[in-house]
């Protein structure tokens, strides 16, 4: 389902279970099950039972609050917090040490030598370009050996643009 549109006059929300249920003059009117609910936006006078936000809040449920007549925005509630602030902390952390370096380089030799293990199968498949790719695949492990030896993450940007020069061009031949 995703979101849920209420833009009934007076109706009262109440908890049933794992229902919103309905009521229009104490009289109930339906029911719409949480589970499948992300959002749930209120056009108007609704009244709500505190339950019935405490149960949307823990199941990740948000509610978007609008004034009846012009739609304005009123309001908002989010379900639980996510740890993104932690996550992001951490992250910064990360970049004060070296793993910026050692993950770039990893990432980028990876690639290299998915690149370079490519190009080999196909040179066996393609003999009318064996020497094209044959000096491809050399280029690409002689990137591979300066990989090793750059400590600077800038270097590490080059050779891959490098790399991906090379294996694009044997590529694009084939």
């Amino acid at each position: 389902m995703g979101t849920l549109f209420i833009d009934r006059k007076n109706i009262h929300i109440k908890l049933d279970g794992n229902a919103l249920c309905f009521y229009s003059e104490g009289k109930k009117e339906g029911t719409v099950p949480v589970t499948p609910l992300e959002k749930i936006i209120i056009v108007g006078n609704v009244t709500i039972d505190s339950n019935v936000i405490h149960r949307l809040a823990k199941e990740n449920v948000s509610i978007i609050f609008l004034s009846g007549r012009n739609m304005q925005f009123g309001g908002m509630l989010h379900g639980r917090l996510h740890f993104n602030g932690l996550l992001r902390l951490k992250q910064y952390e990360a970049t004060k040490t070296d793993f910026p370096l050692r993950f770039s380089k990893s990432l980028v030799k990876e690639k290299i030598i998915s690149q370079t293990m490519f190009l080999e199968e196909l040179m066996e498949r393609r003999l009318d370009l064996k020497k094209n790719l044959f000096d491809a695949t050399r280029s690409l492990k002689t990137i591979l050996t300066d990989l090793e030896e750059n400590p600077k993450i800038e270097s590490i940007r080059g050779l891959e643009g490098a790399a991906s020069a090379v294996y694009f061009s044997a590529y694009t031949k084939i």
